[in-house]
């Protein structure tokens, strides 16, 4: 799914309250999606679809929630409840988020790119020849990040 498809998927989602925004809020909603997740589009991934929907979804309740703080009591009408809703939806999907990203890293499934971090297998192949060198003499008891080669 590209950004734009994401975005159709969104305002689809929010029927009438999409209309709250100008197409660039949109696009700045993904893009603080994707800064959020460290995913990158397009995304292929059904569960990094998922929450990538949902962060657009949240940064945009945020936008409201901004436009909304500025809102003040007016002979007797309390504009206030708007933000009170925007901020606890926010709060709401955020909270999701945290339990999603604990339960991801308490876990061994692969979910490349949600923690931020990578680490490969670290071993070490001879590369004319494919011979395994990681337990030689100048690789011993050492930390490999990145898979090597060696001439």
């Amino acid at each position: 799914m590209t950004s734009g498809e994401l975005i159709t998927v969104v305002q689809q989602e929010l029927k009438g309250l999409s209309t709250r925004f100008e197409a660039v809020d949109f696009v700045n909603a993904a893009s603080d999606a994707v800064a959020d997740t460290g995913w990158s589009f397009p995304v292929t991934d059904n569960y990094k679809v998922k929450w990538l929907k949902q962060r657009v979804v949240r940064n945009l309740y945020f936008m409201l929630r901004s436009e909304s703080a500025h809102k003040f009591k007016v002979d007797g009408i309390n504009l206030q409840h708007r933000f009170d809703h925007y901020q606890k939806l926010v709060e709401s999907m955020d909270e999701e988020w945290k339990v999603e990203i604990g339960g991801i890293m308490n876990t061994t499934e692969d979910k490349a790119g949600i923690a931020g971090v990578k680490m490969d297998a670290g071993f070490v192949y001879e590369k004319r020849t494919g011979r395994d060198l990681t337990y030689s003499d100048s690789y011993k008891n050492t930390t490999i990040i990145t898979p090597a080669t060696e001439d």
